[in-house]
């Protein structure tokens, strides 16, 4: 019976340090799970600011306003496992408009001014550019159809096509008010 006894205080004794030990690992477990949750939190605060980062470098570059800068912009784009593409087309995606025809044209005003515009046509004829080979364009079109579901590319790709074609027109517009301008001064 002492025996017995004796037995059932030395497992007592057992069970409370087993007891003891496991309260202590649930507190270090509690504290390196607050210790990973804020890691985490800081991982997505340091991706947030890189994306507005990233967004800020890119508006920066737009319009673009010479090839150099295009070119700069094109390469941008395929950086980063085409991250910087996403960026750029969830940015593109905010522009907006009432109809495909007018956010297409925001667009293509917010990225290429009518110097450079006037450097391409879509299929690259008459001794110009092919725009349809940038990345920029497959950007453009992507954004645009995001927005309108109904919308064809080729519908998009018309609209491209003719903004491309009157970017010199605009350009002379453009020098002929700022000469204007200049009189007025």
């Amino acid at each position: 019976m002492v025996l017995n006894s004796l037995k059932l205080i030395q497992f007592a004794g057992f069970k409370r340090t087993v007891l003891k030990e496991i309260f202590h690992c649930q507190l270090k477990l509690n504290t390196l799970i607050k210790s990973v949750s804020l890691l985490l939190k800081a991982q997505k605060t340091t991706q947030l600011f890189n994306v507005v980062d990233k967004q800020h470098v890119m508006n920066q570059k737009l319009p673009v306003t010479t090839m150099t800068e295009l070119e700069a912009l094109e390469q941008w784009l395929m950086e980063n496992d085409n991250n910087n593409y996403k960026i750029m087309l969830n940015e593109f995606g905010r522009v907006g408009g009432q109809t495909y025809q007018l956010a297409t044209r925001k667009l293509l005003y917010k990225c290429l001014s009518n110097l450079v515009a006037m450097q391409y046509s879509w299929d690259g004829l008459k001794q110009k550019a092919a725009f349809k080979k940038l990345l920029l364009a497959r950007c453009i079109l992507d954004a645009i159809k995001s927005q309108f579901h109904n919308v064809s590319e080729s519908d998009i790709v018309t609209v491209i096509k003719i903004w491309l074609v009157k970017a010199k027109e605009r350009n002379a517009k453009a020098g002929t008010r700022g000469a204007e301008d200049a009189d007025v001064e």
